[in-house]
């Protein structure tokens, strides 16, 4: 079994470290191995108790070099309850790594052990029947000294319920429990580390200009059938997005990294350059649409449930912050929606089209990913001027009209048509019927 160590510490201060001097970070010496995952960062402030300073991991397996180099950053500068922290806060770090293992279903509420187990909870909210969740590290309880009974109910209050708790609601949850390793490192033992390993202490430039950008992004949910660094090129190329535009493709190697931004939600597909980008936007555009639709209201207007104001125990930005939650949720979506462009590819191409004449893809920006992740690099962005965009919009708006229009006409002659032809029916049954006229 992995267990967290030193080594995996160390590379969470090298990504740190790195980011702010805008270098790579030295490989790391570990070897990979899938996991779940988190990194913590800690202030420590004239020798007082250790105060979060961003806390954000994975309960879904990553691989370990991946994982840590992602989530130190994010927990570092995307932690929404903390501002991003900066350069000069280093000297007063500390980091702690935990991998997780051992999941197991728990046979009740209370089978589980206080200071031993982490626990992941699942239930119906009786008051308007919403499925909650919400996760405990396995230090969480013990540290707040919690019975098993507060703990839970602790989860279920972190989970967004507000209603009354009683015992056969508790009886109603599902508990997964699991087990971690922690390794904890403070930056000056990260110092005299480096310095006794490699022969110099690190340096800081304290170059910090993406920390805002990245502090206003959130994870949310990804599905892949396919390996490699695809999470890390577009984690890159999320912080050279543009702010002019929504819709933008990057190429890389035969793949094109395509981004459609709706109301602070950045969608993105990764595809063979063969695809196309029209068919891959029409994908974007239908998982948007059903993304939406879902969790559209909630982002917008309700308090994140995994969201408190306990500094110690609240791990994650919010519910959509979670892979095991959208795994069982939205995942499933978006397996289906691929699957469905792959199967209708001929629809999907002509919807692409159409939607081409509605509203052209603006902002495109193709260029070589090895110069996008280079330091003074540059991006050609090209847009469609904006004369020639509103023209066309205006044809194709007048086509809309005119083709309405004459489906109207027609659909008014073959109803007058029928009406004509039921009504000759009519006349020649009365003759028939009658002998003539007279009835």
């Amino acid at each position: 079994m992995v267990a967290a160590n030193r080594e995996m510490a160390v590379y969470c201060f090298d990504t740190l470290v790195a980011h702010y001097n805008s270098d790579d970070a030295p490989p790391p010496a570990f070897d990979e191995g899938q996991h779940p995952l988190f990194v913590t960062w800690k202030k420590i402030v004239n020798g007082g108790e250790p105060r979060l300073r961003g806390c954000i991991g994975t309960l879904e397996a990553r691989y370990l070099v991946n994982g840590f180099r992602d989530y130190a950053l994010t927990s570092a500068l995307r932690d929404r309850r903390f501002p991003p922290i900066q350069a000069k806060e280093l000297p007063t770090l500390e980091c702690t790594v935990s991998i997780l293992t051992s999941y197991e279903t728990a046979n009740n509420y209370l089978d589980w052990e206080v200071g031993t187990h982490g626990l992941i909870i699942e239930f119906t909210d009786p008051n308007n029947n919403a499925r909650r969740s919400a996760t405990y590290l396995p230090e969480v309880a013990a540290h707040e000294g919690w019975t098993k009974e507060e703990a839970i109910d602790s989860l279920m209050r972190k989970a967004g319920y507000s209603g009354h708790i009683t015992e056969s609601l508790r009886k109603s949850i599902l508990v997964t429990r699991y087990q971690s390793t922690l390794f904890t490192l403070t930056y000056s033992d990260y110092v005299s580390y480096v310095r006794a390993t490699r022969g110099a202490a690190p340096a800081i430039n304290g170059n910090i200009s993406n920390n805002r950008k990245l502090a206003n992004s959130r994870y949310l949910k990804e599905h892949t059938t396919y390996s490699g660094n695809f999470s890390t090129i577009a984690v890159q190329c999320l912080q050279k997005l543009p702010s002019n535009s929504s819709k933008y493709t990057y190429s890389s190697e035969g793949h094109t990294f395509n981004f459609l931004i709706d109301n602070g939600l950045v969608f993105l597909v990764v595809a063979d350059e063969l695809v196309g980008r029209g068919v891959s936007f029409v994908f974007l555009e239908r998982v948007k649409d059903d993304f939406n639709q879902r969790y559209g209201a909630s982002i917008k207007n309700e308090a994140h449930p995994l969201a408190d104001e306990d500094d110690d125990d609240d791990l994650f930005e919010d519910r959509f912050s979670i892979a095991y939650n959208l795994d069982r949720e939205f995942g499933p979506r978006l397996k289906e929606h691929m699957q469905y462009c792959m199967n209708h590819p001929e629809e999907i191409s002509k919807l692409s089209k159409l939607k081409a004449q509605i509203t052209e893809v603006k902002g495109i920006m193709m260029d070589n990913i090895d110069k996008v992740l280079d330091r003074g690099e540059r991006i050609e962005l090209l847009v469609d001027k904006t004369e020639n965009l509103q023209f066309q919009a205006d044809s194709f708006q007048r086509q809309g009209r005119e083709l309405r229009r004459k489906m109207w006409l027609q659909n008014l002659k073959v109803k007058l048509i029928v009406g004509g032809t039921v009504l000759a029916l009519i006349m020649i049954a009365w003759i028939a019927i009658c002998g003539g006229f007279k009835c």
